[in-house]
């Protein structure tokens, strides 16, 4: 099937090299990172509709990506995470508390919309918009106290994995 993509504006003109109205991709690579420009790239919006470059909005994806690294690191020092993975195959869902089971769907719900954003419709910024969307839920289980039971330790290495997998095509 023929994608046509859309343009990318800056300053309300179509950017082009011809016209001398290019963003330097390097300038953003040394000071976020090359994973934030391209994820930023990608969450601008669908692919077949033309968007406006914006450099806020390169440091909110920044922002998204250092809360999932720390979330990341901070399970790893507390031993939530770097075990097999296999936690959730033994899950008694009927045991589950609500919140334990609340977050464990969304992490599910997530996934599939990830699957069909990314390879379905090439909506790469709604993929992203649901994996910052799990990202704040797995922050506020983890706040709430989520972790305090072995369903709960479980349920939100999960999450975090799942967070972190679903991230890496980007």
């Amino acid at each position: 099937n023929l994608f046509t993509q859309g343009m990318i504006y800056y300053k309300g003109a179509k950017m082009s090299k011809s016209k001398g109205n290019v963003v330097n991709p390097d300038e953003h690579v040394a000071r976020y990172g090359a994973d934030s420009l391209r994820s930023y790239i990608l969450f601008m919006g669908p692919g077949e509709s033309d968007v406006e470059w914006n450099d806020k909005g390169i440091e909110g994806i920044y922002r998204f990506l250092g809360r999932v690294w720390r979330q990341a690191t901070d399970a790893i020092d507390e031993g939530l995470l770097g075990g097999d993975g296999s936690a959730t195959q033994d899950l008694d869902e009927a045991a589950l508390t609500p919140a334990e089971r609340a977050l464990l769907v969304k992490t599910n719900q997530v996934v599939q919309k990830a699957t069909v954003d990314i390879g379905q419709r090439f909506h790469f910024n709604t993929a992203l918009a649901a994996i910052m969307e799990l990202n704040n839920d797995v922050a506020a289980a983890r706040v709430a106290g989520l972790a305090e039971t072995a369903a709960g330790r479980a349920v939100l290495a999960h999450a975090l994995e799942t967070t972190v997998r679903l991230l890496e095509p980007f």
